[in-house]
């Protein structure tokens, strides 16, 4: 059975080169059947944590990955991919220079090339791109490696994202939240499938976490008043620091509901963005379907003559057949014709009968004269 600590230990050694990509990308191969959510996850780890020159060798794995997917087994990679690869090759791309991110494009048109994802999913990978092209989009300060006591950049975007952030009241704290505003509308200024679809993976998220600390605050079971009033000594001092124990809970997932309504009200808002591009899309479709219902009537139409269309196309394809084999046959009638004139002409030139001074050549078949001219040497 696949072991998702072995593929995360795999992952973060990998370099550049092909032995390692493909040993990790085989690796991956191996949860295709049980937990490919686990491997992709696994995989968005990584990147989390990985070195600058670790991003590109990370996308390969997941190009190999894909293309295998793909071509040999089936779409559950593709499914699980789909909802993480736009942020990921956004958040390679804000830090990579120029070159690194045209090798980024390239491996997402090769996904468009090979089939790999629909055009369309595909075309918007590349429009997520494109502010990042020629240092357009990259980040002037310089990245800092996550250490065990540092988050990544990316894991500050992720929670930023799902998890939401408190406002702090200090000067710090509001030089941290302007940033982060900044990052997130400089995403929302893309609209596309893969920005929709990780909103409503936001909210799945926050339902998530919501339902679990009201599980939390339902198991609390505090003890009944008259119960309390008659406890003494070790069970009042225990009863005691129960409560505590309750009230700090209580005051955790307090803050944790907080976080819950404020990322959920921003991502509302955010949400409120898409109505006019779905609206747009939905029209689309409408057009789209007319189109496939006109082109549809329309091969209807020809099935009631396409019989006698064939008909008509078996019977020229016969009568050419026929002509060229009349052709062949002439032709060929012409080279026996000649090749017997030739013969009887050669026959004709021969000489059959004798003349004074000639002998008969049984090698040539016919009178020859002899040569009566002595040489000069004699």
């Amino acid at each position: 059975m696949a072991d998702a600590g072995s593929l995360r230990s795999n992952l973060a050694r990998v370099d550049a080169t092909a032995p390692a990509i493909q040993s990790s990308a085989a690796q991956m191969m191996k949860h295709y059947d049980r937990s490919p959510g686990v491997a992709v996850v696994e995989w968005r780890n990584a990147l989390h944590n990985a070195r600058r020159d670790q991003w590109l060798p990370l996308l390969y794995v997941a190009n190999e990955v894909l293309q295998n997917s793909k071509r040999n087994r089936g779409n559950k990679f593709l499914e699980a991919f789909s909802p993480i690869l736009g942020q990921s090759l956004i958040f390679v791309s804000q830090h990579s220079d120029a070159p690194a991110v045209e090798k980024i494009r390239r491996t997402v048109k090769i996904w468009g090339d090979r089939r790999v994802f629909s055009v369309r999913y595909v075309n918007e990978l590349l429009k997520g791109l494109e502010p990042y092209r020629n240092n357009r989009g990259a980040s002037s300060a310089p990245i800092v490696q996550p250490t065990n006591s540092q988050p990544s950049a990316f894991q500050q975007q992720t929670t930023a994202k799902f998890n939401g952030m408190k406002r702090r009241r200090s000067s710090t704290a509001s030089g941290g939240s302007q940033s982060s505003h900044n990052k997130r509308s400089r995403r929302r200024s893309v609209l596309s499938t893969t920005s929709l679809v990780e909103l409503w993976k936001g909210v799945a998220d926050l339902d998530t976490t919501f339902d679990r600390s009201t599980s939390i605050l339902k198991d609390i079971s505090l003890p009944e008043t008259h119960h309390i009033e008659s406890l003494v000594g070790d069970e009042l001092l225990d009863t005691h620091k129960l409560i505590l124990k309750y009230q700090q809970k209580v005051s955790q997932q307090r803050e944790a509901l907080y976080r819950i309504a404020t990322e959920r009200r921003n991502l509302e808002q955010d949400a409120v963005r898409y109505i006019p591009w779905l609206e747009a899309a939905l029209k689309q479709d409408a057009e789209d379907l007319k189109f496939c219902d006109t082109l549809e009537t329309a091969i209807h139409k020809l099935h009631h003559v396409h019989p006698a269309i064939r008909q008509a196309r078996d019977k020229r394809v016969a009568e050419d057949l026929r002509f060229q084999r009349e052709q062949e046959e002439k032709e060929r009638k012409r080279k026996e014709e000649e090749d017997a004139k030739q013969f009887r002409e050669a026959a004709l030139s021969k000489e059959t009968e004798a003349k004074p001074g000639m002998v008969w050549n049984k090698v040539t078949q016919e009178y020859q004269y002899v040569n009566t001219e002595e040489s000069w040497r004699d």
